[in-house]
């Protein structure tokens, strides 16, 4: 899905989250969850790819028609075209790092502990495809109790990027 087609229609789910694996091959494949580290240093990168969140700006009543209860509403929201993992031997600080490259631009990096997991899914080929959630800055939450009296708060939470990785299974 381009960018043109995000801002033709509205959805109530990001785009970001997670695809689904299809039906006829879950039994051959696995997803798992990989938080980026170093995300902080790379702001200005990750900022590159925001687009407003047509949400944002709504009214408590309109979050409220939009069913947007008990979920953060950031500001902003992230789409890159494209996630790659790249190991990064001359990295001076550890040899065995995997930057995380959105459209050519490093956003992070694999967590230490992951990273001969991830060296090991690269070299054995098992890599079926990588999405992304990516977030963070200011937003607004709508929060509504069980007497459905809703309270809307706003804050602000640290830039985020969160990979989920689908790997074939070893057989």
């Amino acid at each position: 899905m381009g960018l043109f087609d995000l801002f033709k229609k509205k959805s109530k789910k990001s785009t970001q989250q997670p695809v689904d694996v299809p039906k006829d091959n879950k039994k051959d494949t696995s997803v798992e969850k990989h938080k980026v580290t170093g995300t902080s240093h790379y702001i200005d990168n990750i900022m590159k790819f925001k687009v407003e969140n047509v949400y944002y700006s709504e009214t408590k009543k309109e979050l409220i028609e939009d069913g947007l209860e008990n979920e953060k509403i950031f500001e902003y929201e992230f789409y890159p075209d494209k996630i790659e993992l790249i190991p990064e031997p001359e990295n001076p600080h550890d040899p065995n790092a995997i930057k995380v490259v959105a459209d050519s631009l490093l956003v992070g990096y694999i967590k230490a502990g992951s990273c001969a997991h991830i060296h090991n899914l690269l070299k054995n080929d098992r890599i079926v495809k990588i999405d992304y959630e990516m977030g963070g800055g200011n937003y607004k939450y709508l929060d509504c109790d069980e007497d459905e009296k809703y309270t809307l708060d706003k804050g602000k939470s640290p830039y985020f990027v969160d990979l989920f990785i689908t790997v074939k299974n070893e057989q």
